[in-house]
């Protein structure tokens, strides 16, 4: 069986022997929410929604900070997601900054963890780094990016605008990225 994020599940599920040890690792890690991604063949219904699964291509388990899995949750979200309040991201947004992330971000970068806000932007936050903690508020229709990183051991911060519509603003992004990790090492 496999539940969908949005809850949907799907099951007798055809897969090969060779896929068969992913799958138990998946199974095994169920209670933690191990996620995967799947690649295959699928029937869908008129209103685009998956009925069934065919054929498996492919399976990876993911890590679990994975940026487009994390995107696709936030895309379920409604208008007034929060107690009423609160303005659901843009679904375009959330497939540029996925697609983004996947371009710019290398391997030897962490990944950060991933919020909606009230707003409709996304808040992307990166556990402590040694002595520093940084989020990046990222408005998806401007494409635009506020970093703020605080050294917890003396109160220094940083704060700056990033253009996250062309490469050098994700550059930028990930050199501080790695100044912050190359400190901890």
């Amino acid at each position: 069986q496999l539940t969908l994020p949005n809850g949907a599940t799907l099951n007798k599920i055809p897969v090969d022997a060779q896929h068969y040890d992913t799958i138990l690792e998946a199974s095994n890690g169920f209670r933690e929410k191990v996620r995967v991604r799947l690649l295959g063949l699928g029937r869908f219904d008129r209103a685009d929604h998956l009925q069934a699964i065919e054929q498996v291509e492919h399976v990876t388990i993911l890590d679990s900070l994975d940026v487009r899995f994390r995107t696709g949750e936030i895309k379920l979200l409604q208008p007034g997601w929060l107690n009423g309040e609160g303005v659901a991201p843009s679904k375009t947004g959330l497939d540029w900054l996925a697609d983004s992330f996947e371009k710019y971000s290398p391997d030897d970068v962490p990944l950060p963890y991933l919020f909606p806000t009230l707003e409709g932007h996304v808040l992307a936050e990166w556990r402590p780094f040694g002595s520093w903690s940084a989020s990046l508020e990222i408005d998806l229709d401007k494409q635009q990016g506020e970093w703020h990183a605080l050294n917890l051991a003396n109160d220094q911060e940083e704060t700056i605008e990033l253009d996250l519509s062309i490469a050098a603003g994700w550059e930028r992004l990930v050199e501080k990225l790695k100044t912050m990790a190359e400190e901890v090492v």
